[in-house]
């Protein structure tokens, strides 16, 4: 232990310029500053404390009661186990003697600490945690109001548990900076890479209410490689969710690449107000699968680029395959997407290859018969190109057929079997 120290009797000062005790475990405590009034009832204290090496456990178990003590009981609940390497706090405040009670002003609070393990699970990511390292800074003003935090962390060795995916995401590496000023969060940067399923990086602005709530929050979100179906399952619930489950349900398999969109949320909004109020962005899917029609033969292969203005949501497809049949051109459409009412895809879609296929998906959308043309009995071959388009209410299955506004074919070579009075066309 280390004091140095003097005291001016006029003044009624006491200055200390070192007060250090190191331990035999490598943690060291020192302050230096001054208290004025020594002798009074209430004393002035000003000063700094530094700490090295100091577990991070015995910080939040000697934290004041009376300082932020929402701040205390949320990193309670979400970090357990590390060190701080180093701490510095400067503060001012009153000290009573009676009580031995010291009343900030204000905390000025540096760190920098490791191998600390945090939970920041939340609703649908029902696991995520992770050993992080980093820096921390927080200033506290009268009344224990905090001002300022800043947050700089890198994360290794996490996980990630989705509700709508179906099995644990290993995360190697992770980066989140940020500063908290006033009750505007500041995100610089939230990446993670999730390895061979993807990574992703987030930035924007988000607003806290009371509590740490979640209130009006502005993101910009690029995503440079990423499964699909874990894109839709890290996607947030209260954004779109129609149109969110649609796409989880009817899109099983692909990888988004070079992808940016941006979103803007008043997630305090009344009930009955749409949370989501602006968005806009690009989705590139590539190699992906879609599921257009219950039982049906699924369209693989898909390159298709989604676009999201506000309330239109449209995706055109680059190229697909149904079985043999090549899809040449295609679009989807969806709006009003934000809107809590009964939406409608609008699909229009442009594809040659063979008869017999084309025959099978006709029965798989719902033709049964038209006339006395029975198309469970229709035997087909030959080269077909055709256009369709549809219009498709999202919500329970029904047979695409029956939202068939417009379908054109051309026939080459064709032979046709089964058909009226015992029928065949041969050529056609």
């Amino acid at each position: 232990a280390d004091l140095a120290f003097a005291y001016g009797r006029l003044s009624d000062s006491l200055t200390v310029s070192k007060a250090a005790l190191n331990f035999a475990d490598k943690r060291r405590l020192s302050f230096n500053g001054a208290v004025n009034q020594f002798h009074a009832p209430s004393s002035n204290v000003k000063g700094l404390i530094e700490a090295n090496n100091l577990p991070i456990q015995s910080l939040l178990d000697d934290w004041p009661d009376t300082l932020a003590p929402d701040l205390k009981q949320s990193l309670k609940e979400r970090f357990s186990g590390g060190q701080f390497k180093v701490v510095k706090a400067g503060f001012q405040g009153a000290f009573v003697a009676q009580t031995s009670a010291l009343t900030l002003a204000a905390l000025e609070l540096e760190s920098q600490f490791a191998g600390v393990r945090a939970n920041l699970a939340s609703g649908q990511y029902q696991r995520l945690v992770a050993t992080i390292g980093g820096a921390l800074g927080i200033n506290v003003g009268k009344g224990g109001k905090i001002e300022d935090v800043l947050v700089d962390l890198e994360m290794k060795d996490g996980s990630m548990l989705l509700a709508d995916y179906d099995r644990s995401i290993d995360l190697p590496s992770g980066r989140l900076k940020s500063v908290l000023r006033g009750n505007v969060a500041k995100l610089d940067k939230l990446a993670f890479d999730m390895g061979s399923v993807g990574k992703f990086d987030l930035g924007g602005t988000v607003e806290l209410g009371d509590g740490w709530a979640l209130r009006d929050l502005k993101l910009d979100l690029n995503v440079p490689d990423m499964d699909a179906v874990l894109f839709s399952a890290l996607w947030p619930r209260w954004a779109a969710p129609e149109t969110r489950a649609w796409v989880a349900k009817n899109i099983p398999s692909g990888r988004v690449r070079d992808s940016r969109l941006s979103l803007a949320a008043d997630l305090g909004a009344p009930e009955g107000v749409r949370k989501v109020y602006d968005v806009e962005g690009d989705v590139k899917l590539r190699d992906a699968h879609l599921i257009w029609a219950k039982d049906a033969t699924v369209l693989t292969n898909i390159d298709a680029d989604l676009y999201w203005n506000n309330d239109e949501f449209t995706a055109s497809f680059l190229r697909g395959r149904l079985g043999d049949v090549a899809m040449q051109r295609g679009r989807i459409i969806i709006e009003p997407v934000l809107e809590s009412i009964q939406k409608t895809a609008v699909i229009s879609v442009n594809a040659k290859g063979a008869a017999s296929t084309a025959m099978d998906l006709a029965r798989q959308a719902g033709l049964s018969k038209y006339g006395r043309f029975d198309f469970s009995r229709i035997e087909a071959d030959g080269e077909v190109e055709f256009g369709l388009e549809a219009a498709v209410p999202i919500g329970p299955s029904t047979p695409l057929v029956n939202s068939v506004r417009k379908l054109e074919a051309t026939i080459s070579n064709g032979s046709f079997r089964n058909l009226p009075n015992q029928m065949s066309i041969e050529n056609a």
